[in-house]
């Protein structure tokens, strides 16, 4: 089951842009979550 405070987003990996923001919010989910 997905929490409420997990981000979910769509985003197009064509482009290089989209996965670029894609990867920045998970590692920023992953370490806001390290640190609770």
């Amino acid at each position: 089951q997905i929490g409420p405070d997990t981000p979910i987003i769509t985003t197009d990996a064509r482009h290089r842009a989209d996965a670029k923001s894609a990867l920045i919010t998970l590692v920023e989910h992953a370490l806001m979550a390290r640190l609770k």
